[in-house]
């Protein structure tokens, strides 16, 4: 029993070696990145509090972020392929800071709902442009799985920084709060440019791997590829249901624990994240990848389903535990597919495509799912949430029998 766990503790360690200077350079841009653009989240309490908006209001607002994100994964993997990725985060930087510092003076609605998509059109560019930077950097698919789950680690991490700094802040005011993001995106901004732009950009995997032939898709093989994109819009769709439907049925369904019972979840989900993003992602490495996928399509799934018979909480801990599981194998793997699908010449092409039609599932997905909870129920909401999981799987599983991963990364795009 010792001797497992000591192999086991081995192989967590292992998990986050074999990454080399300039990821870890990129990861901790991440998480600077993160941990700022985590005060967006907290900003419809500004809207209500300070703005003295309605809630109605501060939704329109906040949704604009959407709309920004769908533009800008695009225009950051369009621009990405056209110049270096790291003068894409240096400009996405700066509009970043912008909209902080403008923040702080704008009032009207209109104002507010254009600097929003402003800064979900920044934000969701300089996620394309790092990540396609850092996956540059990889040698194998294996580094690049690694770094995607590093990732997600550090962006759940971020958020757990966020909200201890407001915390810490929250007595000076929200003003106060938009100065210090923008001070540090500043020094964000200025690292990226002492230290990557000033240099000759060195990118592996250009050098190490030849481009991918162009082959003639047949039909079924566009079909499946169709399929995979699909799968984006309806598991971020299910997704976004974190944000929307989610803390309201939690909140209610144990009304008697208060908030505790949704900061409790969001606590387990977050945690799990941060110390098993890495080392699910080093396990799962050997296993067929469109397997896992239809495996954690199923997990996201079947985890937002428990909720529905989620009598006791012990059962609402269990759905989270599940449904985190499937959250981080699904995202990393289908990130990875879509890097791997362009050539050299349109990688930031294939990463921003992921970026626009998961920036868009966090559009439709809130407002679907409102439908869905406000004429029916929460728990036909979840139902629809297993169902989706359900048929993702079975698509992810036809994939793997019409096309091997190697051919169809050859033949995507």
């Amino acid at each position: 029993m010792q001797s497992r766990l000591s192999s086991l503790g081995q192989f967590y360690i292992q998990s986050y070696c074999g990454v080399s200077v300039a990821c870890w350079r990129g990861l901790i841009y991440s998480l600077v990145e993160s941990t700022c653009m985590s005060t967006f989240y907290f900003i419809s309490i500004y809207f209500i509090n300070d703005l003295h908006f309605s809630i109605e209001t501060a939704g329109m607002i906040i949704s604009a972020y959407g709309f920004g994100a769908i533009v800008g994964g695009y225009l950051g993997g369009r621009l990405s392929d056209m110049i270096f990725p790291t003068t894409v985060m240096l400009v996405s930087v700066i509009i970043q800071i912008v909209c902080y510092l403008l923040f702080i003076k704008l009032h009207s609605t209109t104002a507010l709902f254009a600097n929003v998509v402003l800064l979900g059109l920044a934000s969701y560019a300089y996620l394309t442009a790092n990540h396609l930077w850092l996956l540059d950097q990889c040698r194998t698919k294996a580094e690049r799985l690694k770094v995607l789950n590093m990732v997600a680690m550090i962006s759940n991490l971020g958020f757990g920084i966020s909200g201890l700094l407001i915390g810490a802040y929250a007595h000076y005011g929200f003003h106060a709060i938009f100065f210090v993001t923008a001070v540090f995106l500043v020094l964000l901004a200025s690292c990226i440019e002492v230290l990557e732009r000033k240099k000759n950009p060195v990118l592996l995997t250009s050098q190490n791997e030849e481009e991918s032939p162009q082959i003639h898709l047949e039909n079924n093989h566009r079909l499946s590829l169709i399929m995979a994109l699909v799968s984006v819009l309806f598991i971020g769709s299910v997704v976004s249901q974190l944000g929307s439907g989610y803390p309201i049925y939690i909140n209610h369904t144990f009304s008697y624990m208060g908030m505790t019972a949704v900061s409790t979840l969001f606590t387990i989900n977050a945690l799990l994240v941060v110390f098993l993003s890495t080392f699910i992602g080093e396990y799962i490495n050997q296993y067929n990848k469109f397997t896992m996928l239809a495996l954690s399509s199923f997990f996201i799934g079947f985890g937002m389903c428990m909720l529905s018979f989620s009598s006791h909480f012990s059962m609402a801990i269990l759905s989270c535990i599940v449904y985190t599981i499937g959250e981080i194998i699904y995202f990393s793997l289908i990130q990875l597919l879509c890097y791997e699908a362009g050539n050299k010449k349109s990688k930031g092409k294939s990463l921003g495509r992921y970026r626009v039609v998961y920036g868009t599932s966090r559009v439709v997905g809130p407002i679907v799912g409102g439908l869905i909870y406000s004429h029916y129920s929460g728990e036909m909401l979840w139902y629809v949430c297993g169902l989706v999981g359900v048929l993702c799987m079975f698509g992810f599983l036809r994939l793997k029998s019409k096309v091997g991963e190697e051919q169809l990364v050859a033949e995507m795009c």
